[in-house]
């Protein structure tokens, strides 16, 4: 939910990238004290909102929704991300759940994605990245592109391709900065280390992690919304994943890592950079 943050925060027009932020205590915890306590000078840290973003600072992005947002300009901005409401014609996804925020604390907890109230489906968070790697546009997704009649090819089916903006294209492009800077310096850097060279150097490659525990089964929820783009536009319009992995009662593999795979795999073998390069 950062990325609804931060788009709402950049909209405004009062922050930037570089605006510095402190914070004391863990960056992963989110508590009262953290929030409306002066923190003492010798435990006080900064933070520029990019480096917070980056490191995924529940701390800084409670703060900065407190000082800067309101319930409204959040809620309004979770609407054109697409929540609460029906993403796919094709099948029924459930939709993803924002509920406004009740009080201070709360709009902290959501703006900072640190509660268990908000809810989204695998697919509406790769539609997250996609939106920032389409330049603000949201493009409704679909499973298929046309149906047709065997025998005579007549068209049986073509959805309707929908589309519209949402924030500024200024804005994506500086959020699009913040999620490059996750894979190369923040929360995802372990995991994109050892990244095809090749691939590294053909792609702009940029994410969001996220993580907590609970659900049925119960287990630690670990997620990463991303986006694959080529840097040569006419290779491609590029990719945008998502993965929700849990791990129950032991930690095996992390979502950074499965993601990694599969954007390796999709440009190796379903849309070879390579042979696109060479030819």
């Amino acid at each position: 939910f950062k990325i609804i943050t931060m788009a709402s925060l950049l909209e405004q027009g009062k922050l930037t990238l570089d605006s510095n932020h402190t914070f004391s205590g863990k960056s992963n915890t989110l508590y009262k004290n953290q929030l409306f306590k002066k923190p003492h000078y010798r435990w006080q840290r900064t933070l520029s909102l990019n480096e917070a973003f980056a490191k995924s600072n529940n701390v800084i992005f409670g703060k900065a929704a407190l000082q800067y947002l309101d319930k409204n300009l959040v809620n309004i901005m979770a609407h054109k991300f697409g929540f609460n409401q029906d993403l796919m014609m094709e099948l029924s996804l459930g939709q993803s759940f924002f509920e406004v925020p009740k009080d201070d604390y709360n709009l902290a907890e959501i703006a900072s994605g640190f509660n268990k109230e908000t809810m989204i489906s695998p697919i509406h968070a790769a539609l997250l990245s996609s939106v920032i790697a389409n330049r603000g546009i949201i493009k409704y997704p679909f499973i298929i592109s046309k149906l047709t009649d065997e025998k005579n090819r007549k068209l049986l089916i073509k959805p309707n391709f929908q589309k519209k903006r949402v924030i500024k294209k200024s804005t994506s492009e500086l959020i699009s900065k913040a999620m490059v800077n996750t894979v190369k310096k923040g929360t995802a850097r372990k995991s994109f280390r050892r990244f095809n060279r090749f691939l590294k150097q053909q792609l702009v490659l940029g994410g969001k992690t996220g993580s907590i525990t609970g659900g049925i089964p119960f287990g630690k929820r670990d997620w990463f919304s991303a986006f694959a783009i080529p840097k040569d536009k006419a290779l491609g319009e590029g990719i945008s994943i998502s993965v929700m992995n849990i791990n129950v009662d032991k930690w095996f593999v992390r979502s950074t890592y499965l993601a990694r795979e599969v954007i390796d795999y999709y440009y190796e073998e379903i849309n070879p950079l390579k042979e696109m390069i060479t030819s």
